[in-house]
């Protein structure tokens, strides 16, 4: 084989005959091939790989921020529940204390109440000197 320095590649076949002892020589010429074929086939596959890796790097990353956007909307959410619970609770506080105050207000009114109640009784049964007279009636004067 014999190389001809411009991309072909020439062999000279020598073939001897043994039945007649004659040779023939045979001379082909083909184009070179290189190995590259090989290192194209493996940087495709690379290429698709990488491709692959890139599709599912960005398909997690949009899953990951779409995670992150529920757990904000979430956590705002639990913030706001828990200031209304809050408030009510203060507003449950104020409430409460509010009855305690009416309630004993109630309860004093009712205190008062009895008392005069028990005032106007007891100056009903006793006769009052301003009521009482030493002066006759006036059938007895007639």
């Amino acid at each position: 084989m014999s190389d001809l320095g411009d991309g072909e590649v020439r062999t000279t076949t020598t073939r001897v005959d043994p039945v007649t002892g004659g040779s023939e020589t045979y001379t082909t010429v083909e184009p070179r091939r290189s190995g590259g074929g090989t290192v194209w086939v493996v940087l495709g596959l690379v290429a698709v790989i990488a491709i692959v890796a890139l599709v599912y790097l960005f398909s997690q990353n949009g899953a990951d921020q779409q995670t992150a956007q529920d757990q904000a909307t979430v956590n705002q959410q639990l913030g706001a529940a828990e200031a209304n619970a809050a408030n009510a609770a203060d507003a449950a506080g104020n409430a409460a204390a509010a009855a305690t105050d009416a309630a004993g207000n109630a309860a004093q009114a009712a205190g008062s109440a009895a008392q005069r109640t028990a005032d106007a009784a007891s100056a009903a049964a006793t006769p009052d000197a301003s009521t009482t007279s030493d002066t006759p009636s006036s059938s007895s004067q007639q």
